[in-house]
């Protein structure tokens, strides 16, 4: 112990320049170095209600195990949305962040950004947390804050929820509706058929067709979601696309214009017992 405390007073000059040759860089690298700025935004992510969560609620313990094989929560969705490259490259474009980062390629820029940039979903509430890092409070905001604003151009383009599945659904039928009876009445009246006889018996053959329609878009709807969980050799799968076949083939039949035109009975549509013919010569 003697010995010891001998050579530190021996070399007691020289620990204390090195002490403090050391502690004058650290300060003078932390008086150099611009400080970094952290702000924070959140958003409710919404709730998962489409035909994989039931199925999934459904088989309770392997769920988890199913759960780590691939199949994602909506928040889970979401935070890949926000790391993709197309809101990544949205970001870097609108606060010029390769002049921000000096950097010459893009490739590098997207590094830095991914980097300073953090998607943080609650496991207690669905909302997502966004941190972003930056040397300026402003952009640290206005950054976290367009995160945002990218992620709901996006998600306004695609249907990742059930509610807008059938939305998008809806609005391509109602598209392809309105060209089919823009064909129809050209058809009739190519056939020399006058539109106008119709004028009396035009609402139920309006209001039959309607109820077809929206017979065989439910029914679609129903098979669309059954495939979302089940293969198409699974027996429901087969027992609904036949019933979406049947309804089609009674549409195809009021969509057919001919020199006589006979409704079906409602009844096979919509399940009551009234029935109607409408001929035309």
């Amino acid at each position: 112990m003697t010995d010891f405390l001998q050579v530190l007073l021996k070399r007691r000059r020289l620990i204390v320049a090195v002490t403090i040759s050391f502690a004058t860089a650290g300060a003078g690298v932390s008086l150099l170095t611009p400080p970094t700025y952290t702000a924070k935004a959140s958003f409710l992510s919404p709730q998962q209600q489409s035909a994989t969560s039931a199925a999934l609620a459904a088989l309770g313990g392997l769920a988890g195990g199913l759960a780590g094989g691939g199949l994602k929560t909506p928040s889970d969705q979401y935070v890949s949305l926000m790391e993709s490259v197309r809101i990544t490259d949205a970001i870097i474009d609108r606060f010029k962040l390769m002049d921000v980062y000096g950097t010459k390629f893009r490739e590098d820029a997207r590094v830095k950004a991914a980097k300073n940039a953090r998607f943080v979903p609650s496991k207690k509430d669905s909302f997502i947390y966004i941190e972003v890092d930056d040397e300026s409070p402003a952009r640290a905001a206005a950054m976290a804050n367009a995160y945002i604003e990218e992620l709901q151009k996006m998600t306004s383009s695609i249907a990742l929820t059930e509610a807008q599945q059938r939305r998008m659904f809806f609005e391509r039928q109602l598209s392809q509706t309105k060209g089919e009876l823009t064909k129809m009445q050209a058809a009739l009246e190519s056939a020399g058929f006058n539109v106008g006889a119709l004028s009396a018996d035009a609402k139920a053959t309006a209001d039959l067709y309607a109820k077809a329609k929206a017979s065989v878009d439910n029914a679609q709807i129903e098979l669309d979601s059954l495939r979302r969980t089940r293969t198409d050799s699974t027996p429901e799968v087969q027992r609904q696309r036949s019933i979406v076949e049947g309804l089609a083939a009674q549409l195809r039949q009021l969509e057919r214009p001919s020199e006589k035109i006979a409704t079906p009975p409602i009844s096979t549509l919509t399940g009551t017992s009234n029935t109607r013919k409408c001929c035309l010569r």
